[in-house]
């Protein structure tokens, strides 16, 4: 893939969701396709839904267009591409309902595995695991179909999880999509690489409309759209490196998420909860809680994802035993920084309120 190609897909992306945004609020707006405010959300006036179509309208357009120019790129990835556009469209198109209907948790969970299916059957999928003691495993074709279907579906949950606040999930996705591009260009992997660009240049332009105060929301279509295309993106890389490297890399840039996400299962599941019922008790609305403004609380979560990207891109220069060990710090420096929060927020509370709880 040439740099004009690079270039090109960049700029068509980003062009197309910066200037589509306006004319989806207005359509939005018109069709009442809006998310209502609630004690559970923190918007104060209805607001556009449809951000999650712009998003996918540009990356697909950008990957089309550099896929009948780039002779290269198109041999490379046109075997797994109808898979990856299939079920990206299936899955907006899912979550736009879901956002206008408010379908049950379960089907909307049903819904993801069904995507997952689409894209393991086109050839996308988790063949072989790296052995820190040496050497690859193997996965045999029941197992692979599970290790794929899980990991795509986690990743399309931690990005949808994390679309609390106004542009958290596009601005992670654009640090985590960018620590992704460096290392594809590190690795010469250039289907990741063009991925990774028209990625960035998606979330970037509609950016604008999506950071505080929010004009616009992507929705569950654009959160579990940019899930799966982080999770493809990530199973892509077992070409080019050790795949459990490929998979570490999702992992720590986006641990802030993912970690949350575990830690919400976990959580509601001593509590007794349903498991997909939402609460107000994930990181940025215990952060909010404690004071931290709506920006100051998404720059924080931005520039943590900043300090794990560059974490993350340490793996594929040591060692995949160290790689495990890194991880294993990282996992426990999360861990304390959430009981840190907890702390922090019992202090906070009044004696009465400390008794209670």
């Amino acid at each position: 893939m040439s740099y004009k190609n690079s270039f090109l897909v960049l700029i068509i992306s980003f062009g197309l969701s910066f200037f589509l945004t306006p004319f989806f609020i207005k359509i939005a707006n018109r069709f009442k396709l809006v998310d209502t405010p609630s004690s559970r959300k923190l918007h104060e006036k209805p607001t556009p839904t449809l951000g999650g179509i712009v998003i996918f309208i540009a990356f697909s357009i950008a990957v089309l267009v550099v896929l009948a120019l780039d002779q290269n790129f198109s041999n490379a990835l046109l075997m797994n591409l109808p898979g990856l556009l299939i079920g990206s469209f299936a899955l907006v198109i899912f979550g736009v309902l879901h956002d206008t209907r408010d379908m049950p948790a379960s089907v909307k969970l049903f819904g993801q595995i069904m995507v997952a299916l689409i894209v393991f059957l086109s050839g996308i999928r988790v063949e072989s695991i790296t052995n820190p003691f040496g050497g690859e495993i193997t996965l045999f074709y029941p197992l692979s179909f599970i290790v794929t279907i899980v990991w795509i579906v986690a990743l399309i949950n931690a990005i949808n999880l994390i679309d609390g606040l106004d542009g958290l999930a596009a601005g992670i996705t654009v640090i985590g999509s960018t620590v992704m591009l460096v290392i594809a260009l590190f690795k010469n992997d250039i289907v990741s690489a063009l991925l990774c660009l028209a990625l960035i240049g998606s979330c970037l332009g509609f950016l604008r409309y999506n950071f505080y105060p929010a004009k616009i929301f992507m929705g569950d279509a654009g959160s579990m759209f940019l899930g799966l295309v982080l999770g493809v993106i990530s199973i892509q890389g077992i070409n080019k490196m050790a795949i459990t490297v490929a998979l570490l890399i999702p992992i720590t840039v986006l641990a802030i998420p993912i970690y949350d996400t575990a830690l919400s299962i976990f959580r509601r599941l001593l509590s007794s909860r349903d498991i997909f019922k939402p609460d107000r008790e994930h990181i940025h609305y215990r952060l909010l809680s404690m004071g931290v403004t709506h920006k100051h609380v998404v720059m924080l979560l931005y520039f943590i994802g900043v300090y794990f990207g560059i974490m993350a891109f340490l793996f594929i220069l040591i060692p995949i035993e160290f790689a495990f060990i890194l991880l294993v710090l990282l996992s426990m420096g999360v861990f304390m920084g959430i009981k840190a929060i907890g702390f922090i927020e019992r202090r906070l509370k009044s004696p009465r309120q400390r008794n209670e709880s």
